[in-house]
C-alpha cells in the first residue's frame, strides 16, 4: 500500500510495481552481499566470469534502471514542480531538490546522475528498514512477556485508539530500549570504507585505498561490554541510557548506522520508519504464531544485510478498533 501511495498508482499497475521494487531490492542485496573473488585478489577475475556475476550484475543493472526510471517519471516531476513551486503550501519533496538545486557552476545534476542517487536511496532505505522490523518481530514473538510490556506502557501514553505518531515515540523508553537491542543483534547495514591515505591504527598499516569492514557483529557482541550479548534483552539499555545509536560519536559499542562524518545519511529516516512500523504492529495488534507452530525459525540467509532466511508469519488480531480520523491523517 506504501509504494502504491508513494509513486500515484493505484490498481493492479500499483500492486505489480510493488511487487517489482520488492524484487528488485532483494535482487541488489542479494548480489552485492555475494562474495566476488577478484575483489580480493583481482588476478582470480576468470573466476569471477565463471561463477556468472558479471552477467547477473549487468541484468540486475538493467532492470534496476527501467524500474527506477518508471517509478520517478523525472518528466512528470518536473513539469509537476514547475506548476506548484510558487504555491505556498507546496512542499518540495527529495526529487524536486535534487533536481533543481545547482552546483556551484550554475549546472544540474543530470537525470541519469539524479536517477543513479534515487535507485540507491530505494535499495538502501526498503530493504533495510522492512528486514529490521521483522527481525524485531522475529525476537519479540518468541518473548511474549515483553510484547505486553510495550503494549502497557503505550496504552499508557497513548490511551487512545489511534495510531502512534512520530511525537509519541520519546515517551516510550521500553519501545526505544527493544529497538535498539534488536539493531545491536540485527543491524540494518555496515558498507566497507576505502581510506584516502596511508594510515595507521593500533600498530596495522592501512596503505591508501585499503578496503576497510567494520564488524559490527564483534562490536555489538563484545562480552566485556554486554553481558550474555547473545541473547536478547532490552533491559540492558534500560540501565543504559546513555547508549545512543543516533550518535554521531562516542559510545561505540552500538553503531547499527555507523558512525563520524560517514555515518549513513538517511540513519534518522531510518530510525523513525522502523520505530513507527514496530510502535504500530505492537500497539494496534496482539500477535500469535500460526496454529500448530511453536518455534521461529531464526537461521540468517547473508546479503548485503543479514534476512531470515524463512520469512515470518505472525497472526494478528486488532486489540481495538482504530479512530476513522487516525487512519485517514496518516
Amino acid at each position: 500500500m506504501r509504494v502504491r501511495r508513494f509513486y500515484g498508482v493505484s490498481g493492479d499497475d500499483g500492486e505489480k510495481q510493488g511487487q517489482d521494487l520488492q524484487k528488485m531490492t532483494s535482487s541488489v542485496f542479494e548480489l552485492l552481499g555475494s562474495v566476488v573473488i577478484s575483489d580480493f585478489v583481482p588476478y582470480l577475475s576468470f573466476i569471477t566470469k565463471l561463477q556468472g556475476h558479471a552477467s547477473k550484475f549487468s541484468k540486475i543493472r538493467d532492470v534496476s534502471d527501467k524500474l527506477t526510471a518508471d517509478f520517478f517519471d523525472l518528466d512528470s516531476h518536473r513539469n509537476n514542480y514547475k506548476k506548484m513551486k510558487n504555491d505556498p503550501s507546496y512542499v518540495p519533496d527529495f526529487e524536486d531538490v535534487l533536481m533543481e538545486t545547482p552546483f556551484e557552476n550554475g549546472t544540474n545534476l543530470p537525470d541519469q546522475d539524479l536517477l543513479k542517487l534515487l535507485q540507491e536511496m530505494l535499495n538502501a532505505g526498503t530493504e533495510t528498514s522492512s528486514n529490521t522490523s521483522e527481525w524485531a518481530m522475529a525476537e519479540l514473538i518468541r518473548r511474549p512477556e515483553l510484547i505486553e510490556r510495550a503494549q502497557t506502557e503505550m496504552d499508557s501514553v497513548i490511551g487512545s485508539k489511534r495510531l502512534v505518531e512520530e511525537s509519541d515515540i520519546q515517551q516510550l523508553p521500553f519501545l526505544q530500549a527493544v529497538m535498539k537491542e534488536n539493531f545491536r543483534l540485527h543491524p540494518p547495514l555496515l558498507l566497507p570504507h576505502e581510506s584516502r591515505e596511508p594510515t595507521e591504527l593500533l600498530g596495522y598499516h592501512f596503505p591508501a585505498g585499503t578496503e576497510v569492514l567494520v564488524n559490527s557483529f564483534a562490536i555489538h557482541r563484545d562480552p566485556s561490554v554486554y553481558d550474555n550479548p547473545d541473547s536478547f534483552d532490552p533491559d540492558r539499555f534500560l540501565a543504559r541510557p546513555h547508549v545512543d545509536h543516533m550518535s554521531t560519536s562516542d559510545p561505540y559499542e552500538l553503531m547499527p548506522f555507523g558512525k563520524g562524518l560517514r555515518m549513513c545519511p538517511g540513519y534518522r529516516l531510518a530510525n523513525t520508519m522502523v520505530a513507527l512500523m514496530l510502535a504500530n504492529l505492537l500497539y494496534v495488534f496482539d500477535w500469535s504464531l500460526p496454529e500448530g507452530q511453536t518455534e521461529v525459525d531464526m537461521t540468517e540467509t547473508i546479503g548485503l544485510s543479514v534476512s531470515k532466511k524463512q520469512p515470518l508469519f505472525l497472526v494478528p488480531k486488532p486489540r481495538f478498533e482504530l479512530s476513522l480520523e487516525s487512519v485517514a491523517e496518516n
